[in-house]
């Protein structure tokens, strides 16, 4: 008798979540860089010089579960590209902090952050696999122990999902 081989069809396909637009991720990384967070943030960024925007690209995988490990190379160039450009306009900024133009230049930083995040968000598929439990972050632990083997209690409370 000749055998026929069939796939099963999964019951159950595994579930997807799909990649925020530009703008819902901007909304999002608002929503984590408030006030509170903000200096334990700008720490991570002037002292560790962690990149804040896949820092906050991390985080929002963790919290919903979303798996990035494929995209992580294509992220981190995306990363390296854009860190001297973000630095080299905060420089400006900083030096220009009693200046009138201080407020343009910030204005010009937030333009460039969204472009940023625009092009770390480009090297996500337009859907992504749920495979982490929520909560479970093995890249962001990563990252955050490369940056410096302490980190901050509040920075590390502030980046990790509250409990689900």
């Amino acid at each position: 008798m000749k055998s026929t081989k069939t796939t099963p069809k999964p019951n159950n396909p595994k579930p997807t979540i799909p990649k925020p637009s530009p703008h819902e991720f901007w909304h999002y990384c608002v929503s984590v860089y408030n006030p509170d967070a903000e200096k334990l943030l700008l720490c991570a960024q002037d002292t560790l010089s962690a990149d804040i925007n896949l820092l906050l690209l991390l985080k929002w995988a963790w919290a919903h579960g979303a798996e990035i490990r494929d995209q992580l190379p294509a992220i981190e160039q995306v990363s390296m590209q854009w860190h001297p450009k973000l630095q080299a306009i905060r420089d400006k900024r900083s030096a220009t902090k009693t200046s009138p133009a201080y407020a343009q230049i910030k204005a010009d930083e937030l333009a460039l952050e969204k472009q940023a995040q625009a092009a770390l968000l480009a090297c996500l598929p337009d859907t992504l696999p749920v495979s982490l439990p929520l909560g479970s972050s093995p890249l962001l632990s990563s990252y955050l122990s490369c940056q410096e083997s302490c980190i901050d209690p509040k920075l590390r409370k502030l980046i990790e999902p509250k409990d689900m």
